[in-house]
């Protein structure tokens, strides 16, 4: 994020959109693709990574307040097309048709489509997957990224 301000101090019409999740659901999505990974370190590296990033994001919006908009992929996964037309007037253009068949296309996947399961795929039901590390996670794991992501979470606006 640091380069970021650099960048937005150089391009004066550059916009920027700073998209964050739940660090536990990051890490749910993470513990998939890396069937060893040591979640404990991982949730401690990851925290202390969106904790600098958001305060970063913070700095910024105070100087660049209308050239930054936050998002979440919850609000996303939520309400795509509302959060896509946000972006899309955030960056001053009209959001085409194709686009909003897109994002319905691919933000309500059926379990039963083939491309749902696709680790790698862009086709999930969003909705589902929002709160998926709540199951997918061992308790222990989240108790540990509660406590360590503690500031964090509140700063972004989760509940712990």
């Amino acid at each position: 994020m640091y380069i970021v301000e650099e960048i937005l101090r150089a391009m004066p019409d550059l916009k920027v959109i700073y998209s964050v999740r739940d660090p536990r659901g990051i890490l749910s999505s993470r513990s998939v693709i890396w069937e060893d990974l040591n979640l404990k370190s991982a949730a401690e590296n990851l925290c202390l990574r969106l904790k600098t990033d958001y305060e970063q994001y913070e700095k910024m919006r105070r100087h660049f307040k209308d050239r930054i908009l936050q998002i979440t992929y919850e609000d996303l996964a939520n309400q795509p097309r509302s959060v896509a037309e946000r972006i899309y007037r955030f960056v001053e253009r009209s959001i085409q048709p194709e686009v909003l068949r897109w994002l319905d296309r691919n933000t309500k996947a059926k379990v039963t489509d083939h491309h749902v399961n696709d680790l790698y795929g862009t086709a999930r039901n969003a909705r589902q997957r929002i709160n998926a590390w709540r199951a997918s996670l061992p308790h222990d794991i989240i108790s540990h990224a509660n406590a360590v992501c503690s500031e964090t979470l509140e700063k972004l606006g989760y509940s712990p």
